[in-house]
């Protein structure tokens, strides 16, 4: 996405969220001429090619924001800060719309993932207390106090060396009841659960063997939870490279033979999921996975792994979903064939030719001087999209004409700042060639598209 590129490639961006009206907000630790112009570096918004901060941002200069989420039109938003705008706030907070609020002195430590179940807002991360109680790694908010999970998440002490294993929560999940809980432990309440373990709101309990590495990502597709990590082996005994899924019904299962990158030596790492329409798209350290070609970033379709276009330059951090497509940031400078500063947007598209997946093809890299983008699909039997980029706000009109320069239908006419998009069905015309043309304030720029139904 063109506006994205005043954003450094190096920026570190934790997360991602999209909002009913397209919005999407961004955290973690931003860099480039667009946080730098807003005095912002730790959270900020996108929308319709405009970029705003909200009032009083989080503590400068350590602070950094690893999760947001709205509940009840509020932005909750943690991570590792001490302060926001002039409040105390210990690595959480949540803006109401005009304001910022705490929640009751927040935690000690990191928070690295919140999720809403039964109505309350759990947060997980690494810390020994929420709020003045002792809670471990995990803890809910009732809205006015805090709640602790048993003993919570917990390490063990090894006897023999007398040392205490690092523990931490990466992710969370809600499915079916129950609040899935991953990460490096070894330990959720009274029970041992090897770095990934299930809150039904009473007690905790172990999914089987668990993992023997890391957990950085899960995500579900009904009632199968996928999880992703670092690691080679599932239920104890089942070979799994950094992917695999689970069922109350089926147990344990591995997809494939896992990711591989040829400059890694062992196991690859997977470190974001989003399931789609029923499909799973991951993001991780590879190349390729289970021999299909793919770099940094594929999708499975319930079957077999695919891949997105040419992919990614590097790992990607988080994917989210939004009206207009799934976005993905990371650290990477390409996204497709266009120069990408950290995020980048992927459109959504049926293939009905191609077993179900989800497909899309590369946006050409833009052309300062170039008005009108590339359709596609071309040629299209039911719709087509295209793309207009102005660098400044034009009165302009988007038309479409037929192969005798005909006037079809007026798409739009207003005016444009920035990249839109735009849609045309072709509903009621018959097969041939077409024309959709942008004119206005000396602006003159006409391209074909063909239809075949």
């Amino acid at each position: 996405i063109s506006p994205f590129r005043e954003l450094q490639s190096n920026s570190d961006i934790k997360s991602m969220i999209t909002t009913n009206d397209s919005a999407i907000i961004i955290g973690g630790y931003l860099l480039g001429s667009i946080a730098e112009s807003l005095g912002l570096k730790r959270i900020i918004i996108y929308k319709e090619g405009i970029w705003s901060s909200l009032n009083k941002p989080i503590s400068e200069p350590n602070g950094i924001v690893n999760c947001l989420l709205i509940k009840n039109n509020e932005l909750y938003v943690a991570g590792n800060f001490d302060s926001v705008g002039n409040k105390r706030a210990r690595s959480i907070t949540k803006w109401n719309g005009s304001s910022w609020d705490t929640l009751g002195g927040g935690v000690n430590g990191v928070i690295t993932s919140m999720k809403i179940f039964e109505n309350q807002l759990y947060v997980a991360g690494r810390f020994d207390s929420a709020g003045n109680i002792k809670a471990k790694n995990i803890a809910s908010w009732n809205g006015t106090n805090w709640i602790a999970l048993g003993k919570g998440i917990r390490g063990i002490i090894d006897k023999d060396y007398q040392f205490k294993t690092t523990e931490y929560v990466n992710t969370m999940l809600v499915s079916e009841s129950n609040l899935f809980v991953a990460g490096v432990f070894d330990s959720a309440g009274e029970f041992s659960a090897k770095n990934i373990s299930k809150w039904n709101g009473v007690n905790w309990s172990a999914i089987g063997g668990g993992l023997n590495g890391p957990v950085n990502c899960i995500e579900k597709i009904g009632k199968t939870i996928f999880i992703g990590g670092e690691y080679d082996t599932i239920n104890s005994t089942i070979r799994a490279i950094s992917i695999s899924k689970w069922d109350s019904v089926n147990g344990w299962a591995n997809l494939g033979t896992g990711p591989k990158h040829p400059g890694i030596v062992g196991v690859t790492s997977i470190n974001s999921m989003k399931s789609v329409n029923g499909k799973l798209y991951i993001g991780g350290y590879f190349t390729s996975i289970s021999d299909t070609i793919a770099n940094y970033i594929a999708i499975w379709n319930g079957s077999k792994w695919g891949r997105l276009g040419s992919g990614l330059d590097d790992a990607p951090y988080s994917i989210e979903v939004g009206k207009t497509g799934l976005f993905v940031s990371g650290s990477f400078r390409k996204a497709g064939n266009i120069n990408s500063s950290a995020i980048a947007k992927w459109r959504l598209e049926k293939d009905t030719t191609n077993n179900g997946y989800i497909k899309s093809i590369d946006k050409p890299q833009i052309d300062r001087n170039q008005k009108l983008k590339e359709n596609f699909p071309q040629p299209f039997k039911e719709e087509t999209k295209f793309y207009v980029n102005l660098e400044e706000p034009k009165e302009v009109t988007i038309s479409v004409l037929n192969d005798k320069g005909q006037l079809i239908e007026i798409i739009f006419k207003g005016l444009i700042e920035g990249e839109k998009e735009f849609k045309w069905s072709g509903k009621g015309e018959s097969n041939g060639i077409y024309y959709y043309r942008i004119t206005g304030n000396g602006i003159d720029e006409t391209k074909k598209f063909v239809l075949v139904k």
